[in-house]
């Protein structure tokens, strides 16, 4: 839908009746800012192995307190064809004739196959399926072998429900196969606990063997390389008759580093990294896991287990505009829509996002990247990104961290904001106003831009974990929780010293926020919009501050805003189902 309609009300996800060939996937209703009138849009997913050509849906409408609106809407979906998994309807708009209803429920009651087979609605009621349980072992190679197992995109654990299974992959399935990772339930009923520890044992002693052989072939090498190198010296000496000379002791110290030297970049290296990926992953330490994994290349699953630990942004507070991620991989969108920033609407496949000046960066799950806004500084210019797995926008630039910690940006460079083509072992980044920012990880900072309010200063920082660049001042989060920060104070937003239990924090356009380990939010700098009114927050897990507002996600998904709504930027109390961290 384009952005002359906001959403009133959504239905929980994945509505299911027994027996049915369908699922409610999503559902949400909208108001035309245009006329007044509301419309619903539903998103159904064909369970089925055979073909949909046709379905019908029975709407019962409510008003704002619930309570029925008399007559039912039917709505006719048709001249289409969705084959197992695949959506369908979520581009029809289905009109409702009374401009009171504020709330829907939704039922199915016909589809027919290609055949032109009918199924017609059972009585059973529509009720969402429960949540996917997320399957987190504690032990690093355990969870680790569900990958292997059961595919990257393994992330939950394996259910049966109402006839239904749940994929590993998020994907529920009536059939026997998903269609979306190839995963068996029959496979699924058999993987136990203890067939996956057994699998782990196997593979940690099959990875020990490897190593021991890559280490004997490097010997071998050495030792082939040294005799042949004492051959031809001895050649050499009687053809002569005299003393080898020093070069070829040279000679044959090289012959034996070089070999040596080139297995071990081709064989333990990669493996080496890898390793202690998966080790500082086990400890917490994302971002310094995912610079491990870029480093060992195209070892095993590096670069799909790089990409899957990095620094993502779910939320993005903007200048005047706020974008949000949803759980099924699209983007929600408010605020100022001057310059086309809000037109995401058919973006798929986003693992973070990113709101700039006056445009929106999203990162996709294959390490491609997005953007829409204005271009005036050629900011929107990274289709041909390739590798990244996190982004950054400003006011007219963006950055990308590349998967071996490199770092890439397009856009104003009047600053030299985008000057960081030399940037090596970059674990984070953040773009501010005119300056960027980077996390080193040895845990210190590097920063290049504007620097006429101090707030490139951070030189001397030491054991950060995670950074955020605001409009001229810079915020830094250290190991044990307390808060540095250097730049612009007249608003105190500098004054960040006594926090302590901070798990991440925000840098905005005047004022700075941090999320502390108990889900709530703290404060300080300007507050003439009343963006640092976060004191009641609670059960919050992710914050964004923007030029002169803030707004957060709730563990179950809902979003909270304060602060400046000039252009609706905080109209985000009716979002549902935004990603949360696992």
């Amino acid at each position: 839908m384009n952005q002359r309609y906001s959403k009133v009300f959504a239905l929980p996800e994945n509505l299911y009746a027994q027996s049915a060939p369908v699922l409610i996937a999503a559902g949400q209703l909208l108001r035309d800012s245009a006329t007044g009138g509301v419309v619903a849009q539903l998103k159904l997913m064909n369970l089925s192995d055979q073909t949909i050509i046709a379905a019908k849906v029975c709407l019962i409408l409510q008003d704002i307190a619930g309570n029925p609106l008399g007559k039912t809407a039917e709505q006719y979906y048709m001249d289409f064809q969705a084959k197992q998994g695949e959506f369908f309807g979520e581009k029809t708009a289905v009109p409702v004739s009374n401009v009171n209803c504020r709330s829907f429920q939704a039922t199915v009651t016909e589809v027919v196959f290609a055949d032109r087979t009918v199924w017609q609605g059972v009585e059973t009621p529509w009720e969402p399926l429960p949540r996917p349980e997320a399957f987190a072992a504690e032990d690093a190679e355990l969870q680790k072998q569900y990958r292997l197992a059961c595919g990257e995109k393994a992330a939950y654990r394996f259910r049966e429900e109402r006839g239904l299974w749940l994929c590993p992959c998020g994907r529920w399935n009536l059939g026997e196969v998903c269609p979306d990772c190839g995963n068996t339930v029959q496979k699924l009923r058999e993987l136990t606990l203890q067939a996956l520890e057994q699998a782990k044992a196997d593979r940690l002693a099959e990875e020990a063997r490897q190593a021991e052989e890559a280490r004997r072939a490097i010997e071998e090498a050495a030792r082939k390389a040294a005799e042949e190198a004492a051959a031809k010296a001895a050649k050499h000496a009687i053809m002569r008759k005299k003393r080898i000379k020093a070069g070829l002791i040279a000679s044959l110290a090289l012959a034996v580093s070089s070999a040596a030297a080139a297995l071990f970049l081709l064989v333990l290296k990669p493996m080496w990294h890898y390793r202690a990926a998966e080790e500082l992953l086990a400890e917490g330490k994302y971002p310094q896991a995912a610079l491990e994994f870029g480093k060992a290349g195209d070892y095993r699953d590096a670069w799909e287990r790089c990409r899957s630990v990095s620094n993502g942004s779910f939320i993005s507070a903007g200048i005047a505009h706020t974008v949000a991620l949803q759980v099924d991989g699209t983007v929600e969108a408010v605020g100022n829509n001057r310059d086309g920033q809000r037109n995401v609407f058919d973006w798929v496949d986003i693992v973070a996002v990113s709101a700039g000046g006056s445009h929106t960066v999203g990162l996709k799950g294959d390490g491609t990247v997005l953007a829409v806004g204005s271009n005036n500084y050629g900011q929107c210019g990274v289709n041909k990104w390739k590798n990244i797995i996190s982004i950054g926008a400003g006011y007219g630039f963006t950055v990308g961290l590349r998967y071996d910690g490199t770092v890439v940006a397009v856009g104003d460079n009047s600053e030299g904001q985008c000057d960081t083509s030399s940037w090596t072992g970059t674990t984070a980044i953040s773009a501010g106003a005119y300056h960027t920012v980077g996390l080193k990880e040895d845990g210190t900072v590097v920063t290049v831009g504007d620097n006429s309010r101090g707030q490139c200063d951070s030189s001397n920082w030491e054991n950060i974990l995670k950074i955020s660049a605001g409009v001229y001042h810079t915020v830094g989060l250290l190991a044990d929780g307390k808060v540095v920060a250097c730049g612009y104070n007249l608003y105190k937003q500098c004054e960040v010293s006594d926090w302590v239990d901070i798990v991440a924090v925000s840098a905005g356009g005047r004022h700075t926020v941090g999320l502390r380990a108990d889900g709530t939010v703290v404060a300080v700098g300007n507050n003439d919009y009343g963006q640092c009114n976060v004191s009641d927050w609670t059960d919050i897990v992710v914050i964004s501050a923007g030029s002169n507002y803030t707004v957060g996600i709730c563990s179950d998904g809902t979003m909270v805003a304060v602060g400046d709504n000039t252009y609706g930027q905080c109209n985000v109390s009716n979002w549902t189902d935004i990603r949360v961290p696992q």
